[in-house]
């Protein structure tokens, strides 16, 4: 026998107990593609049979988790079992949003990673001091929501939506060279004074658009997805260089050339804007009714726009969110006719 069993970890057991209890329910080799702490609780990935061998290919998966903190306090575990043994100046929001990328998160003392054969645990609980390894992490996305009081009600559906990640760049050129009848000419496509749209084969900005029908001599290139996050952070500069290189391959013009043409430019990062924090929102597994259950107002006191509450099937654009906010107004304006 082999498998994957996909287990819903409540708080109490530890992983190991729960592969324990797995491997003598189903009498073949058990183990799990990474741990879950006793207190905390989720999805736990627990390997059957022969198919443990793949438990390699699962570990370093990205992973996203929802936790509650208190901010400037230090315990002797690491977590709020532990005594506190330090308290500090209360981090700020900005202070935690600048974990995001790349960092190394030293282990805590009272963790199962072992230190010359033993578990680091054992050797706190006897006092013995060791100095802790450190691991390499991608924090990919690191978001703060809070409401006051929690709204319970909310946090199925937030946890089914995440944020997209787009990188934009607008260049404001002197002249719309590719309209002009000899650059036409010279590279024999027709219709080039007509450009609304260009698909280039290039993998970080395949995509690109003027302001077309109207001539002004705007050209907007485009990255979003995996490709967004590695350009997310360089700087204007270095991402500028980028599309202009995509452009020149796509009309057959040097980038020297291009960057004589080009009067302005404007980039926008989403991921690293602090007020928007991610382009638009998008559906992960389970969360078709997600926009729907967000968009429903609470004791008719509370309403809920945006393009992540859009149900009219535009989540993700502009004209979500422009509707979800007439959708929003009339409810409150519903509600207000009620109490009269």
């Amino acid at each position: 026998m082999q498998g994957l069993v996909l287990v819903d970890k409540p708080v109490g057991p530890s992983s190991f107990a729960v592969v324990k209890e797995l491997r003598s329910h189903y009498g073949v080799k058990a183990g799990h593609a990474g741990t879950l702490d006793p207190r905390a609780s989720g999805l736990l990935l627990v390997l059957l049979g022969p198919a443990t061998r793949l438990a390699r290919y699962l570990v370093g998966l990205d992973k996203r988790y929802e936790t509650e903190i208190r901010l400037g306090l230090r315990t002797t575990t690491g977590d709020g079992e532990g005594e506190v043994t330090e308290e500090t100046a209360i981090a700020t929001l900005e202070d935690i949003e600048a974990l995001e990328g790349e960092v190394e998160l030293r282990v805590p003392r009272a963790s199962a990673v072992k230190i010359e054969g033993e578990r680091a645990y054992k050797l706190q609980r006897r006092g013995v001091a060791v100095e802790m390894p450190t691991r390499h992490s991608t924090i990919h996305s690191l978001q703060v929501v809070r409401f006051e009081p929690p709204l319970a009600s909310k946090s199925s559906a937030l946890e089914r939506l995440a944020m997209g990640t787009v990188v934009r760049v607008v260049f404001r050129l002197r002249r719309r060279f590719w309209a002009e009848d000899a650059f036409i000419q010279r590279r024999s496509v027709p219709d080039l004074d007509q450009l609304d749209f260009l698909h280039t084969a290039d993998a970080t900005f395949p995509t690109w658009w003027s302001a077309y029908p109207d001539t002004s001599p705007l050209l907007v290139a485009w990255c979003g997805g995996p490709a967004a996050r590695t350009l997310s952070g360089l700087g204007t500069r270095a991402v500028t260089q980028r599309a202009l290189r995509t452009l020149g391959d796509a009309l057959g013009v040097s980038p020297l050339r291009l960057r004589r043409e080009v009067a302005h430019t404007w980039m926008h990062d989403w991921i690293n804007d602090p007020f928007a924090r991610g382009v638009y929102s998008y559906q992960g597994v389970g969360g078709t009714n997600a926009p729907r259950e967000l968009a429903r107002p609470i004791d008719g006191t509370l309403f809920f726009a945006g393009e992540a509450t859009d149900t009219s099937g535009s989540t993700g654009t502009v004209h979500g969110a422009i509707t979800s906010g007439a959708r929003a107004a009339t409810q409150v304006l519903r509600a207000l006719r009620a109490v009269q």
